[in-house]
């Protein structure tokens, strides 16, 4: 995996976190109280994929 897909990946992953943030909120206010917990674990599973992918990207990029 090169340092352009790692890119990819965490643009991706970042845009699908704000997205399920923006569908926790209305679910929260709709008192759809299942689909917050839901829509929650996809952003926090999304932001760890960012992580990870962040963390191979630094290695990628600060290889000797």
């Amino acid at each position: 995996m090169g340092k352009k897909i790692c890119w990819a990946i965490i643009f991706v992953t970042i845009a699908l976190n704000v997205v399920m943030l923006h569908h926790t909120v209305e679910a929260y206010f709709g008192k759809e109280y299942d689909h917050v917990y839901q829509n929650t674990a996809i952003a926090v599973a999304s932001s760890l994929i960012a992580f990870v992918t962040y963390l191979y990207w630094r290695k990628l990029e600060y290889k000797k």
